[in-house]
């Protein structure tokens, strides 16, 4: 069996797919876990961009009375869905997913015994849905007020301390790190 530039023939694949199912999946999983790190991180950034554009419009609109319109309601779904997005990217990273180094189930002694662990499996995970549901239900109220100056000042509320939280969730832990 050859590897050339570290490929394998269908041949070769279904050989080992048939002898050893488990290097093939263990190797697939693998790539699919930085894969999704990948993606994890760069949907971050977006959401991240996101969250203070939609604060910055909504900060802009309560202080110069603007009007309400499909812009604004367009970057929010933007940012709602990016956190969605995040949400599922997140529970498949924890749930299904292992990096290669810690391939085993992480339970909730070793989560308290460890505080990387507690940051990622406890308190980020918390955070960040108890953000995601103050920009839901940011999104319900600006959906259905009737002002456009009630919608940005909502927007703002919601939407500011979300962005707080986010911001929080993420950077405490990489500056506790580096101190």
């Amino acid at each position: 069996m050859t590897i050339d530039n570290g490929k394998l023939t269908i041949q070769e694949n279904l050989f080992l797919l048939k002898h050893y199912p488990f290097s093939i999946v263990h190797c697939q999983l693998k790539n699919m876990y930085k894969t999704i790190i990948i993606v994890h991180v760069s949907t971050s950034i977006i959401s991240l961009l996101a969250a203070l554009f939609v604060c910055r419009n909504s900060f802009i609109g309560i202080l110069k009375e603007k009007v309400y319109t499909v812009f604004y309601r367009k970057t929010e779904i933007i940012f709602l869905v990016s956190m969605y997005l995040q949400l599922t990217l997140g529970v498949i990273l924890y749930f299904f997913l292992r990096p290669e180094n810690n391939p085993r189930i992480v339970t909730i002694d070793d989560a308290y015994r460890f505080s990387s662990m507690r940051f990622w499996a406890i308190e980020h995970f918390s955070v960040m849905l108890f953000a995601l549901l103050l920009i839901q239900i940011g999104k319900i109220f600006t959906t259905k007020l009737p002002r456009d100056r009630d919608k940005f000042r909502y927007a703002g509320i919601y939407y500011g301390f979300s962005t707080l939280l986010i911001l929080i969730s993420t950077g405490i832990f990489i500056m506790v790190r580096f101190i």
